[in-house]
């Protein structure tokens, strides 16, 4: 079979990015999507894990999976120390965007996701100093 450049360079960035982050390493939290409205059931389909290493102790990696053929929405209940009091400093590994976001827009419901089919998302959350 020839090989399809867009699968491969696609796989290259995926590899990149996990040897950069956290991901599967230290331990994780299988986190329990939640709707993003009522009536959408689409959250069901989503896989959330959040890394956090123990060298990182005010840092983690998570990382979102819409396993559907079609796209999905829900809210991440990330687990945070201080949500409120605190901010992070977000870096997409799929981007490779960052940004900073207030601790506060994470609490309570979480972060919200909005996917594409097959659709997956890895993120480095670190603490920045209040």
């Amino acid at each position: 079979e020839a090989t399809d450049s867009a699968i491969q360079k696609m796989y290259a960035r995926l590899l990149d990015a996990i040897r950069d982050s956290g991901a599967g390493q230290g331990g994780f939290e299988l986190l329990k999507p939640t709707e993003a409205w009522p009536g959408n059931p689409t959250a069901q389909n989503f896989i959330l894990i959040q890394w956090r290493m123990e060298s990182e102790s005010n840092g983690f990696t998570f990382a979102a999976i819409n396993l559907a053929s079609h796209p999905g929405q829900c809210y991440a209940p990330l687990v945070l120390e201080n949500p409120g009091e605190s901010g992070w400093e977000l870096r997409d590994f799929s981007s490779g965007d960052s940004r900073q976001i207030a601790g506060r827009e994470l609490s309570g419901r979480g972060m919200f996701l909005d996917l594409p089919a097959h659709g997956t998302k890895l993120f480095q959350f670190s603490g920045l100093n209040p």
